[in-house]
């Protein structure tokens, strides 16, 4: 890690009233909405500010490993011409001081280019803020609060079917060699290790089995033209919507709202905030950010 300290939070006396807060993830973007917005260039980014507060987002289209892709150079412009006081990243929660400055340490070993091979966007974002001093903070619920919510509406043979399923889109982007069940193990042993349901089957065939009768077909993993539209959680007009889109669509709002609301406290401390995340993320929270720097 650089030797030098981060930079120092600047108190802008700019707490947020609970009630203005609750107001503001309220005007969040509803998936409907987003279906009907017909968006599709990426990145999508923007910026907006209120007196002396600043906030710059960065919505990514998720490249993945592909060094060259020039969004990573657009991401950098961005970074410099921000220059933020705090960096907000996507994929990241450590859960703990020592996880994250153990990574942080491990991306401080890497050029921008494995960055971005190992992490994508996440890792070139977290790379730019250490090289420079800047904190990083990663606002997505745990896993765990995730699962939680999403079973108040559906079983455990779901979530489970669900979350296996929902690599599988990173694993066709990635193109890892040794194939989806094994890219699945580390995954599913998170899974297990957030739940451990007495006598549950934590089987990748279990997940696979259940996931093919949910969709009605048989699902050829290694060779699907379109794996993001199995877990999509945005219901498009003349694609099927089964119960593994709505599961992401639950998790998906429960995520946009605790960003939402981390965005809000960050502000309460840092003058100038950069955004990283994936770009429906940030087209959907725009009406609620602008209400909150309104």
């Amino acid at each position: 890690m650089p030797e030098s300290a981060p930079r120092q939070a600047n108190k802008n006396s700019a707490e947020i009233a609970p009630g203005k807060l609750t107001e503001v993830v309220s005007n969040i973007m509803s998936l409907q909405e987003y279906s009907e917005l017909g968006h599709t260039s990426w990145p999508y980014t923007y910026e907006m500010h209120s007196g002396e507060r600043h906030l710059h987002y960065f919505g990514s289209s998720h490249p993945g490993n592909d060094i060259d892709h020039p969004e990573y150079r657009e991401l950098e412009e961005v970074f410099r011409a921000a220059n933020p006081d705090i960096v907000i990243v996507e994929g990241a929660n450590m859960q703990s001081q020592e996880r994250k400055k153990a990574f942080t340490e491990r991306l401080n070993a890497l050029s921008h280019k494995e960055s971005v091979a190992r992490y994508s966007e996440t890792g070139l974002a977290i790379k730019l803020a250490t090289e420079n001093n800047i904190d990083w903070v990663c606002p997505e619920p745990t896993l765990r609060s995730q699962i939680e919510h999403v079973l108040q509406s559906q079983t455990k043979e779901e979530v489970f079917a669900w979350y296996v399923l929902r690599h599988l889109p990173q694993y066709q982007r990635n193109e890892p060699k040794n194939g989806f069940e094994t890219y699945s193990q580390t995954f599913i042993e998170s899974f297990k290790s957030e739940t451990n349901w007495p006598d549950f089957d934590y089987t990748y065939d279990h997940a696979l089995r259940v996931a093919e009768h949910v969709v009605g077909d048989a699902i050829d993993v290694e060779h699907i033209q379109d794996a993001s539209a199995l877990v999509d959680p945005i219901p498009w007009k003349g694609r099927p919507y089964t119960t593994l889109n709505r599961i992401n669509a639950t998790v998906s709002r429960f995520r946009d709202e605790e960003i939402v609301r981390t965005i809000a406290k960050t502000l309460e401390q840092h003058k100038n905030v950069l955004v990283v995340y994936g770009g429906s993320h940030a087209v959907m929270q725009e009406p609620a950010l602008r209400a909150l720097l309104s």
